[in-house]
């Protein structure tokens, strides 16, 4: 019996251990599948963090055969997963028994997008230039020869220099710093000079210019001991330890200074300085980020310039907004800017972009034949005949006389367009008679290219309201705004 036990608990040990393998297989493949662009990063770091229990659990031949292969073509698939491949790499590297390992799959990575056939754009670079970066600790298979003619020849064109980051610029350049320090000149000496050179010739940034031809100088003028000796990191004993004074450039403003507050497709700020600074102390280049999520579009920056004490007043800005569809959001807000050469970051309120914000004339030209009230019945006639597939129609009632509908409606023009056929509410006769009919019609334009109509019946203080639009979730919107006026 004892025997037969010893038997069936190694049996089941070793169903168990395959078992595990079979289920982190199916775990990992599961996960790749799920791993590709816009896809959440709980994936990509279930996904490495599988790879990296697989490898510990079952350090074979095959096994350490595969997971290079799995991790190059999630790589490929999505470049945003290098990061997660990164930490896989550094993890194995410090593993022990796996730190071999880690080499066999950095190894492919550094191969493939130092090609001149690799994938990278200008959106992906920061990802491919943590590759490059990471390659320093593996003098081993890093070829600074190799990834700077690749960044020469294929990355930093005129046309790519003049548009690329600040801050991808400058990492680009720290590369270059640490491939100078760390590795043999003589070997790399032309293809950082052809770096160099196109950051020289193509960038307009002066930061960048200034390190590039620094650098630049430092190759030409210096030997290759002198060079590293000037760039080695200087070891002070605890005797030469020196210490200057903090000189923080960046400082963050915890009590937001201004308040943003719309009026039409304006926004207007009021400065309250007394929170921040001293009376006589100026503000430079103020510039307010409006932030929403990609998929509504952009903001542009706003910028303000130069703002006083003897400023402190209601100031009207334009937003500059880019939607994809004109659909309420609320956009993450802050102001950035300089006091006495050091730049401040502070937090602002929340902003919301409301549906009303986006209502519109319709855009009719100048000396169009057709009557407002002509373009509207065309309007409605071609959105009821699509109904159900590019258009949809809704009916809702609202507690609400003429004269309100008319005030609520009424306020969202400004004054210049007063005129009856410029406002939003297109009438069906003339101003009199309009006053007098118990129906409205009311045309709204939201921009980039929608359309809301509405038929609108008035009894009894009530409104029965006939809505026809070219976009199905505007009728949810529309509905919530209603909402907003009990």
């Amino acid at each position: 019996m004892i025997i037969i036990l010893t038997i069936s608990i190694g049996t089941a040990l070793i169903i168990t251990f395959q078992g595990a393998s079979m289920l982190l297989l199916q775990a990992s493949a599961n996960l790749q599948s799920q791993v590709r662009p816009g896809s959440s990063i709980k994936y990509k770091a279930a996904f490495t963090r599988v790879l990296y229990r697989y490898l510990c659990d079952h350090p074979t031949t095959d096994i350490i055969n595969k997971v290079p292969n799995l991790v190059l073509a999630t790589a490929l698939q999505d470049m945003s997963y290098i990061p997660f491949a990164l930490d896989l790499v550094r993890c194995l590297h410090s593993t022990p028994e796996l730190s071999a390992v880690s080499a066999t799959i950095f190894e492919p990575l550094v191969s493939v997008f130092s090609q001149p056939d690799s994938p990278t754009t200008l959106a992906t670079l920061p990802h491919v230039l943590l590759i490059f970066q990471h390659e320093i600790l593996y003098r081993e298979i890093c070829q600074p020869q190799r990834t700077l003619l690749y960044l020469a020849e294929h990355v930093l064109t005129k046309e790519v220099c003049e548009i690329l980051s600040w801050s991808l610029g400058h990492q680009i350049l720290s590369l270059c710093h640490a491939y100078m320090k760390e590795f043999d000149v003589t070997e790399c000496f032309n293809e950082l000079c052809q770096v160099l050179n196109a950051f020289i010739s193509g960038s307009d940034d002066v930061d960048i210019l200034d390190r590039a031809n620094m650098y630049r100088t430092l190759l030409l003028e210096l030997s290759e001991s002198k060079l590293k000796e000037l760039l080695r990191t200087p070891k002070h004993g605890p005797k030469d330890k020196v210490e200057f004074q903090s000189s923080r450039t960046v400082k963050k403003v915890d009590v937001p200074f201004l308040r943003l507050s719309k009026q039409r497709q304006t926004m207007a700020e009021a400065v309250e300085h007394e929170h921040l600074c001293p009376q006589h102390v100026a503000k430079q280049a103020l510039a307010i980020f409006l932030e929403v999520p990609e998929s509504w579009g952009k903001i542009d920056p706003i910028m303000v310039g130069h703002v006083d004490r003897r400023q402190n007043k209601r100031t009207a800005l334009d937003i500059v907004c880019f939607p994809e569809c004109p659909y309420p959001v609320i956009a993450a807000a802050r102001a950035e800017f300089s006091i006495n050469n050091v730049m401040h970051l502070c937090s602002l309120e929340p902003f919301k972009l409301d549906l009303e914000d986006f209502f519109q004339p319709l855009p009719l030209l100048d000396g169009t034949p057709m009557s407002p009230s002509e373009v509207f019945a065309c309007l409605w006639s071609h959105l009821e005949e699509n109904c159900g597939t590019t258009s949809h129609i809704s009916v809702h009632t609202q507690p609400c006389s003429r004269d309100e509908f008319l005030i609520r409606f009424g306020s969202l023009v400004t004054e210049e367009l007063q005129g009856i056929d410029a406002l939003i509410i297109l009438a069906i006769c003339g101003m009199e008679e309009y006053k007098r009919e118990n129906s409205l019609h009311v045309a709204i334009f939201l921009p980039p290219g929608k359309h809301l109509l509405m038929k609108v019946a008035f009894k009894d203080d009530c409104a029965v309201v006939r809505l026809a639009t070219d976009d199905i979730f505007l009728l949810a919107h529309i509905n919530s705004y209603f909402k907003t006026w009990s």
